[in-house]
């Protein structure tokens, strides 16, 4: 029997998660599941517990002596047969019912169909909002399929999580990961839209997002966030090139949460480090980011010329 789905999944440190997004995947053989340990170091025992009750999944470990979710992500691909890829983070789980939606565009010709997530807390148990940008790219192309909200679809879902995509255009688009610490998925996600051609999109749910505290999303490190201005100069280069300064222009970024991270996190100084490189590479603040540049001014007007680059 033709695998019809690969699901790939890396794993570090969370084996209680894991196993509960593995219980929310059917045991079935048209279902390819691939977990890459980035090199867990705690909890190994239960680690080797959940292989153990879940011997249907392949298991592989991450050896390219890169720490990153990227470079799991692009072990799995090595290793993926099915049809369609889906991606998932072993934090995050399944909906119920979520295959019924899979096999309603299993044979779809398009290249990649985009679901709409949810998210919860894992701690009240409600919903929270990290869903919340994703679900409402859809619903704007769902209510208007313009150009605008086309190329916002295309470029501003940054995650892997909810998609379906066609393995082929991965390889022939040579699509891979970046193996960085944080936003490893923006670049492929950018380079994946700016190849899309044909694409489906729908209401459905399939997946689930959670928040929690060791979401590495919220984690506060001050390398994280460098590594995060370091993609996004990349993905407004990338972009640049890719776009006319009119289809640029529709698409409706949000860069002024690095910028609030830096200064409620690591000072003012770091605030205009980061202000600095969106400068020298034009990237453009939307109006929240431009009020945190007023805010900064204004308290800490009188440290500017220590920090200001010197003509």
């Amino acid at each position: 029997m033709d695998l019809k789905y690969t699901i790939i999944i890396p794993h570090y440190n969370s084996p209680n998660s894991l196993s509960v997004l593995l219980s929310s995947i059917p045991t079935i053989p048209e279902i390819q599941v691939i977990v890459i340990d980035d090199n867990s170091a705690k909890e190994l025992d239960r680690f080797e517990q959940v292989k153990h009750e879940n011997t249907h999944a392949e298991f592989y470990i991450n050896e390219t002596g890169k720490q990153s979710a990227g470079a799991c992500r692009n072990v799995g691909l090595t290793h993926a047969k099915g049809k369609w890829v889906l991606f998932a983070d072993a934090d995050d789980y399944f909906t119920e019912g979520f295959l019924q939606h899979l096999e309603s565009y299993y044979n779809d010709n398009s290249d990649v169909v985009f679901f709409t997530p949810t998210s919860m807390n894992t701690f009240t148990h409600k919903k929270s909002s990290r869903h919340v940008l994703y679900a409402g790219l859809i619903r704007k192309y769902l209510k208007k399929p313009n150009r605008k909200n086309e190329l916002n679809l295309k470029y501003r879902f940054g995650v892997v999580w909810s998609k379906m995509i066609r393995r082929d255009f991965i390889v022939q688009n040579h699509l891979e990961f970046e193996a960085v610490s944080v936003s490893n998925d923006i670049m492929f996600s950018t380079k994946l839209g700016n190849c899309l051609r044909s694409f489906q999109i729908t209401d459905r749910v399939i997946y689930c997002v959670t928040k929690n505290i060791r979401t590495l999303t919220t984690t506060v490190k001050e390398s994280n966030l460098d590594t995060r201005v370091e993609v996004l100069v990349r993905r407004y280069d990338f972009l640049r090139q890719a776009l006319t300064k009119k289809e640029l222009k529709q698409i409706e970024f949000t860069t002024n949460i690095l910028l609030f991270e830096a200064l409620m996190g690591f000072g003012f100084k770091k605030f205009i480090k980061v202000l600095t490189i969106y400068r020298k590479n034009r990237i453009k603040l939307d109006r929240i980011g431009f009020s945190y540049l007023v805010l900064g001014i204004r308290v800490f007007k009188d440290r500017i010329r220590l920090y200001l680059p010197q003509k």
